[in-house]
């Protein structure tokens, strides 16, 4: 993992009784990334690399679960969809399956601002793009700053919704989304919860 992780995740993988190998945090999930395909190659018998940035199993789990509860919790009415980017999976699959029952449904993805960490995301034109990240399948991309993510976050556990760095960047992007649209039925995905950045300066 990247060394830029919250101290509770560390202690989540440790629980589960792994070896936890920290990597610079300078570069991001990136050089976990690389970090991993490295031990894989040197130890093939030993390990093996299940890669959530290039399976697709990643996003076809939610385009046959996640995408049809959405249309029906709505009732078909969804306009717009706001979803993180990280993986990619989850925007990805999504949008598959909203786009084949009505191309008009807005796809719209949360982007990391340059220079910036927020745990979850990523920024595509910094870091390595996963294999399964499909830009025709997304409508539009808005930057979100560390800053304005750590703000939402704080301000939604105010509100009664104790959720992590990347949900409140999804919420500041879906609030921009419905301050121009009035009529609009906006769907957000909140990935991650609060108690994952409890020793942060956030809550």
């Amino acid at each position: 993992m990247s060394a830029r992780v919250s101290k509770e995740r560390r202690k989540i993988i440790r629980a589960f009784g792994a070896k936890l190998i920290l990597t610079n945090k300078n570069e991001g999930t990136d050089r976990a990334i690389k970090k991993v395909a490295q031990l894989v190659k040197k130890h093939p018998k030993k390990y093996i690399n299940l890669d959530q940035y290039s399976n697709n199993n990643n996003w076809l789990a939610h385009y046959k679960t996640t995408g049809p509860e959405i249309l029906k919790q709505t009732n078909n009415k969804i306009t717009h969809l706001v979803a993180g980017l990280g993986t990619s999976g989850t925007i990805i699959g999504i949008s598959k399956f909203l786009k084949e029952k009505n191309p008009k449904i807005k796809i719209i993805a949360t982007h990391q601002a340059s220079k910036n960490n927020i745990q979850g995301l990523k920024n595509m034109d910094e870091s390595i793009v996963p294999k399964i990240y499909d830009t025709t399948k997304i409508d539009k991309i808005i930057d979100v700053t560390e800053t304005q993510a750590n703000v939402k976050t704080r301000k939604l556990s105010k509100q009664g919704f104790f959720v992590g760095i990347s949900s409140g960047a999804a919420m500041f992007v879906a609030e921009k989304i419905a301050s121009k649209n009035k009529n609009a039925t906006i769907v957000v995905i909140f990935p991650d919860g609060g108690e994952k950045y409890l020793s942060s300066k956030i809550f």
